[in-house]
């Protein structure tokens, strides 16, 4: 039961990371499988964005490419210099609106600070 929990957060936390990123660049659900040529439709990408589906390596690498985010934010919301570089306050502004929707202190906290996902 822990370890399902501890998906769920892990995958609530990417999905929001997706959602922050999408808006900051200004596209729709249904435009990210085009921009990804993967043509998957807006219900399978809202279901990432929701937690609601684990998505494969391929997936995770088109839409880091698509949204012009690293793999390392994606998943463990590290933030490296050319990613806060290329960001502007708006986008850190979204970054701090999630975080504080999801009632967490920080958008890379999670169940164990600086685990990583099984």
């Amino acid at each position: 039961m822990a370890i399902d929990r501890q998906l769920a957060i892990w995958r609530t936390l990417r999905g929001q990371r997706l959602k922050v990123m999408r808006e900051f660049r200004g596209f729709t659900q249904a435009q990210m499988g085009e921009r990804t040529r993967l043509r998957f439709g807006r219900t399978d990408y809202n279901k990432w964005e929701n937690g609601h589906r684990p998505m494969n390596d391929e997936v995770a690498y088109r839409l880091c490419q698509a949204l012009v985010m690293t793999p390392n934010f994606l998943f463990f919301g590290e933030i490296d210099d050319r990613f806060e570089a290329e960001t502007s306050r708006e986008f850190c502004a979204r970054l701090l609106r999630a975080r504080h929707e999801l009632g967490l202190a920080d958008l890379r906290s999670a169940p164990h600070r600086g685990s990583r996902p099984p």
